[in-house]
């Protein structure tokens, strides 16, 4: 219900490894933690939307950008990526981006020295929901 009330939580986190079985109990869930998971369990995650390329311009929009619960803005570290055939990384554009919108729209030219067909990479992280989307395509640059 998107209600975060004062609780006790217990929690058990099991992981295998062969025939171990390893236990571990946790009592005490810091608020950024129930808001993270909450958000995680919601139907709004961050996601890339209204992606296109015209000529050398890859344009595309971020929404659904959680903010923060003091301040009235999100963080999004976006990653842009090429790939070659052999699929190694030929460009790579990082940045973080600070939001007053739940949506962004992002135009990004691609240095004109590249020709031919490219795995496209776009990285989104809504720092804020601790959220990560991913989006590849194959695009040809002229």
């Amino acid at each position: 219900n998107n209600k975060i009330e004062e609780k006790k939580i217990h929690l058990a986190a099991v992981s295998t490894d062969k025939k171990k079985v390893n236990l571990s109990y946790n009592d005490h869930f810091s608020e950024e933690k129930i808001q993270s998971l909450t958000r995680y369990l919601s139907d709004e995650k961050v996601k890339i939307v209204d992606f296109s390329l015209n000529k050398k311009v890859i344009k595309f929009s971020i929404s659904a950008i959680a903010f923060h619960k003091k301040e009235p803005f999100g963080l999004v570290k976006i990653r842009v990526e090429l790939f070659d055939r052999e699929g190694s990384s030929v460009y790579r554009s990082e940045n973080t981006l600070r939001s007053t919108k739940k949506r962004i729209t992002v135009s990004l030219p691609v240095p004109a020295k590249y020709h031919g067909t490219f795995k496209l990479k776009i990285t989104a992280c809504d720092r804020v929901a601790n959220q990560l989307v991913s989006f590849d395509r194959q695009i040809v640059l002229r």
